[in-house]
């Protein structure tokens, strides 16, 4: 088997990670539903949705994101692999090769819910009424927004075009074990 093979079969493990994921959020989603049905038009009300949103949103990216890595996956393997790339036979330096760009695709799913936490506190409190307190989403925001930026794009990284890791990691294996007399 080849790298992309290996890839090909890890994209569809992690795709059933994502629906394993989705299906934590799709219960705490649904029964919130039928939750707070009486509060139509307040300010409670309005925040009540846009926490919702949050929820549903994470859902149907996990779902979205597990199906499609199942199904088919093919525009992250073109992303991850060039055209002659991935057809090397598995050595060692092409195996770790494959798991800095399985590890790129590990950072981006598990960030996801990040991303939407941030966005979801972002505009609960530039959207909450003046009389109530948002600090502790304020500084939610604050705290993880660079973090998880940067850990995403570092996913992105790993998985397009990991040659610092790769070099790093590889020079240390190289290196020839000292002699013993």
């Amino acid at each position: 088997m080849k790298q992309k093979d290996y890839f090909e079969i890890a994209c569809k493990l992690f795709g059933i990670y994502c629906l394993l994921v989705a299906t934590n959020y799709g219960f705490k989603v649904f029964p919130d539903y039928f939750l707070d049905r009486g509060l139509g038009g307040s300010d409670y009300y309005r925040i009540i949705v846009i926490s919702r949103i949050s929820e549903v949103l994470k859902f149907l990216v996990y779902v979205g994101l597990g199906l499609y890595l199942l199904r088919d996956g093919r525009i992250i393997l073109r992303f991850a692999y060039k055209e002659t790339s991935g057809n090397e036979p598995t050595d060692f330096s092409s195996i770790y090769a494959l798991s800095l760009k399985l590890f790129g695709i590990f950072l981006i799913i598990k960030m996801l819910p990040y991303l939407l936490e941030i966005s979801a506190n972002y505009v609960y409190y530039t959207n909450a009424p003046k009389f109530m307190d948002t600090s502790e989403y304020k500084r939610y925001v604050n705290i993880r927004t660079v973090p998880t930026v940067i850990t995403f794009f570092l996913g992105f990284y790993l998985l397009k075009n990991n040659n610092w890791f790769y070099r790093f990691g590889t020079s240390i294996i190289d290196k020839p074990a000292p002699v013993k007399d």
